[in-house]
């Protein structure tokens, strides 16, 4: 089934974007939403559930740790019932990628800077969302 909308949400503020020289020290994985970033992710779900109302929804996100925060946020805005999720993973599996290339691919963008990754999840996205609508 083709979704009716894709609405994309980007992580809230992240320890990064306060201090730049941490993706230099820390695993770029591993980098946690700030406060203020959680309270960004909360009014993102706050808004989302005002836009969409009762739609069921599906979420797609990445394994990184803010981006999960950001996440689980926003789904407390939401009943459990209401949506369904997975993580890049996840998707491939769902999607019968379990390939060893899909497997270290996900494992390169994992360890990329945070410019080339922006990059590679913009084409990916892209991609996915091109094989969701059609």
């Amino acid at each position: 089934m083709k979704p009716q909308r894709i609405i994309l949400v980007r992580h809230g503020e992240s320890q990064a974007n306060v201090d730049k020289y941490l993706f230099g020290k820390i695993p770029d994985y591993t980098i946690e939403l700030t406060e203020k970033g959680c309270k960004q992710a909360i009014e993102a779900g706050q808004q989302l559930r005002d836009l969409v109302k009762e739609e069921s929804l599906y979420f797609y996100v990445s394994p990184f740790w803010r981006a999960r925060e950001t996440f689980e946020c926003i789904a407390n805005a939401f009943p459990r019932t209401q949506f369904d999720y997975s993580e890049e993973l996840d998707f491939a599996s769902r999607n019968g990628d379990t390939s060893d290339r899909m497997k270290s691919l996900i494992k390169y963008v994992v360890n990329v800077k945070s410019m080339v990754y922006s990059i590679i999840v913009f084409l990916a996205v892209k991609r996915r969302l091109m094989c969701m609508i059609g």
